[in-house]
């Protein structure tokens, strides 16, 4: 009896045992099926539930008259499901040879089973696409994304930039613009089966809204095309290594058209080498040569020179200690005086050199730097370089070659936005690239313009370079094969050895030739900068780049419509006295026309045309007398001395040393006072 009392409280033992643990399991089950749980929902999620991160399309580039430059358009992708793959060799092959790519980069991420999700090819060509078509392969899918697409193929390459395959802008605008122009990514949840085969494939729905702004740039898509027909040209006849060619908005500083040859395509941008696709415009320096001449005569006339005090031409030799600064063209011998405005008609490296060792490095590096040299534009675009200029002191040789361009480094962008500072009255302003942001959405626009940096010339200084930048355009002068008929130009040419990186100092008979200018140059509205680097046959400036400026300009003034200025015989004005030999003298159009524009304006009466048209009026003397107003400034006595030999003038001189100042006597110039210190 106690034994069977042992074995039933037994029995019970184990039934209340099960009996609760069912309870528990009961209860358990309850709950899990009753009360949420947000644990298990993230684990019934994983299994059935997939997030895809879509990449949006990007807005759009246009030119200033809203041509489209950049469109994002639909695109096919290819991607595997490792784990619904029957034949993973067999596709693998087939891939590799499509593909031209090793066998094994595509079996690699067939055979890992544990991924349900791998890219195989992003962004297939048609040709690409049809033929995956036909194939019928299990385990490989398509999916519809955006693709960056450029209209114009090769032209604007190097500003517009390029875009990688997950649609992140790289280079140029596309990279400078990123957070404007790729939007925002849009996360897209997509349903699975029991097998883990997704149930929604098409994504079209989600990426053919764009989400990123518009941007509108500065640039003149007709004019840009122009500028790279004519830079290619010019690279073919001299068999150049490359050019740069710009165009500015004189009155804004707006880039209206940007060109670096070569250049490449921007839809296959990776193909190309990496220093073509620098925007070498913007990134790259070089010593800019004779353009810089400009600023040096600008010092000048900021350290208080009259624009018709003369420097000695010295017959073409310049000894400075041990050194000797020669002209670019030494079988080229130029008049025993030169004015200013000679010195950059001729282009004149003594003259230059004489300027800049008169008013000295300080003088002449402050100008540089005012102007912008040295230091950054500011311009909207990534990369960009802020030039060489060194600091002070400069020992005398330094400073005459950087009066001509040699011993500073600056960029095309640097000197263009200079030059416009002279076109527009005396205000150096920040370039711009965009002209404006737009909401495709609301239409709301945003305008980008350019700032106002500061006043660097006054008006009167302005015009003052302007005339002198003319006479570099007339007979004579450099750039006289930079002419447009029945317009003004102003301008300056540039002919610069290239500097050797690798070892110091320059590479014989390798050049970079250069222009700069505006027109018209009595209302300018383009800036037109030009360079051609490395060329093998014609280097010299005056005739490669100047006889291009020439074609530029004239297009880009006819496509604003602007009308040229009447040419008539009886604007041609002969003046009252002739020559030193006797010969009379015919002045052109332009002289006629800028007398008249002084006579007319509220200029300063002690002005450099005011004094020239008195002079011409009154003593009957031509701009040629050299004799006009002397300036022989940090010249020795004994280089005075023979520059005057033969002449029939007295001196007297005062003091010893270098020339501080000579004074110009007698109502003819008849006498000179020399004053040394």
């Amino acid at each position: 009896m106690f034994k069977g009392q042992i074995i039933s409280q037994r029995i019970f033992f184990v039934v209340f045992v099960f009996a609760v643990l069912w309870s528990v399991l009961l209860i358990r089950s309850a709950w899990l099926q009753l009360i949420p749980n947000s644990k298990l929902s993230r684990l019934q999620d994983k299994l059935f539930e997939r997030t895809v991160t879509l990449k949006p399309r990007r807005g759009n580039i246009y030119d200033r008259h809203n041509k489209e430059l950049a469109i994002s358009i639909p695109s096919q992708s290819l991607f595997a499901d490792p784990k619904r793959m029957k034949e993973p060799y067999y596709s693998a092959k087939k891939l590799a040879q499509l593909f031209c790519k090793p066998k094994s980069f595509f079996l690699k991420k067939f055979l890992n089973k544990n991924k349900r999700f791998v890219w195989v090819k992003r962004h297939l060509s048609k040709r690409e696409l049809k033929q995956i078509k036909s194939w019928n392969l299990k385990g490989l899918y398509f999916l519809k994304e955006s693709k960056r697409f450029y209209t114009h193929e090769n032209s604007l390459s190097q500003v517009l930039g390029f875009t990688g395959v997950e649609g992140q802008g790289l280079e140029g605008i596309e990279r400078q613009y990123e957070d404007i122009l790729k939007g925002e990514s849009q996360k897209v949840l997509i349903q699975r089966d029991a097998r883990g085969r997704p149930l929604f494939r098409d994504f079209s729905p989600f990426i053919s809204k764009v989400s990123g702004y518009d941007a509108h740039l500065t640039i003149d898509s007709d004019l840009q095309f122009y500028l790279e027909k004519g830079l290619k040209q010019a690279i073919e006849k001299s068999q150049a290594e490359s050019a740069i060619g710009l165009i500015l908005s004189a009155e804004t500083s707006e880039v209206l058209a940007m060109a670096n040859l070569p250049n490449y395509s921007s839809n296959q941008a990776l193909k190309a080498p990496a220093w073509i696709r620098r925007n070498r415009a913007i990134t790259d320096i070089f010593e800019p040569g004779s353009t810089l001449k400009t600023f040096t005569v600008i010092s000048a006339l900021k350290s208080g020179i009259s624009p018709t005090q003369v420097y000695s031409s010295q017959d073409g030799r310049l000894e400075i200690g041990s050194a000797v600064i020669t002209e670019a063209d030494s079988k080229k011998k130029f008049r025993a005086f030169l004015n200013l405005s000679d010195i950059l008609a001729f282009s004149s490296n003594v003259g230059a050199g004489s300027i800049a060792l008169g008013i000295g490095d300080k003088k002449l590096r402050k100008t540089f730097k005012i102007f912008g040299f040295g230091k950054k534009t500011g311009i909207d675009f990534p990369g960009e370089a802020k030039g060489l200029l060194r600091e002070l002191p400069w020992r005398e040789i330094e400073t005459a070659t950087i009066s001509f361009g040699h011993g500073i480094a600056s960029t095309a962008l640097q000197v263009a936005n200079a030059y416009t500072a002279i076109a527009n009255g005396g205000w150096l302003k920040q370039p711009v690239l965009v002209k404006k942001i737009r909401n495709p959405y609301t239409g709301e626009e945003k305008a980008l313009k350019a700032k106002n940096l500061k006043r660097v010339l006054t008006e009167e200084e302005a015009r003052t370079l302007s005339l002198m930048l003319i006479s570099v355009t007339e007979e004579h002068g450099t750039g006289v094969l930079a002419n447009v008929p029945g317009y003004f130009v102003a301008g300056k040419t540039g002919t610069a050895q290239k500097v050797n990186l690798q070892n110091r100092g320059y590479k014989k008979g390798e050049y970079i030739s250069s222009f700069a200018g505006f027109i018209p140059a009595h209302n300018p509205k383009f800036v037109i900068y030009l360079m051609i680097d490395g060329a093998k046959d014609n280097f010299y400036a005056s005739s490669l780049v100047a006889p291009l400026f020439s074609r530029v300009a004239s297009y880009a003034v006819r496509q604003a419509g602007l009308l040229p200025t009447v040419l008539e015989e009886e604007n041609i004005v002969l003046t009252s006295a002739g020559d030193r030999s006797g010969n009379s003298q015919k002045e052109s159009i332009k002289t006629k026309w800028l007398l008249e524009k002084e006579r007319n304006s509220n200029i300063k009466s002690d002005s450099f045309i005011s004094r020239s048209i008195t002079n011409i009026e009154n003593q009957g003397l031509t701009k040629h007398n050299p004799f006009f107003i002397h300036d022989l400034k940090g010249l020795s006595l004994r280089q005075i001395l023979k520059q005057l030999d033969n002449k029939d003038l007295r001196v007297k001189i005062q003091g010893s040393g270098r020339l501080l100042k000579s004074i110009p006597q007698g109502d003819k110039n008849e006498h000179i006072i020399l004053i040394f210190g």
